[in-house]
């Protein structure tokens, strides 16, 4: 869910490693119990850096983020303290204008499921592990 944030804000995706080489759910966090999914991660990570190839680097390399149309998606629970749930949106969901004037909103899933959602009255399915380019 972090790396699919990271990247849909325009941010560098990173991974943090334990001393073994695991993959850490966060930079903050010393629990070496609980690891991220290693396949599941490489797998986001190689699509979506073939996704910002293909079809978002002049967005989210030199564009500026703007305003995005309302995104209507599910919504997943993550606890974060004691007694304390965040409650987010499946997907990611952020618009840019590229330095050539074109915009377009980018949404991520981060799931190993395909999540349906609306996005300017239309409803659409985005693929698991995946990103899509829809332009404005």
């Amino acid at each position: 869910y972090r790396i699919a944030y990271s990247f849909a804000i325009g941010d560098s995706m990173t991974i943090a490693l334990t001393p073994d080489g695991d993959l850490l759910s966060s930079w903050s966090t010393r629990d070496f119990e609980h690891f991220s999914d290693k396949e599941k991660t490489y797998t986001l990570i190689k699509n979506l850096t073939i996704f910002y190839k293909e079809k978002a680097k002049k967005y989210l390399y030199n564009g500026r983020m703007i305003n995005p149309l309302p995104i209507i998606c599910g919504t997943v629970s993550y606890p974060v303290s004691r007694g304390y749930n965040a409650v987010l949106p499946e997907l990611h969901s952020y618009a840019y204008e590229a330095c050539d004037g074109s915009r377009a909103q980018i949404i991520v899933n981060p799931f190993e499921k395909d999540i349906t959602y609306t996005l300017d009255n239309k409803e659409m399915t985005i693929s698991a592990l995946r990103a899509e380019l829809i332009e404005l």
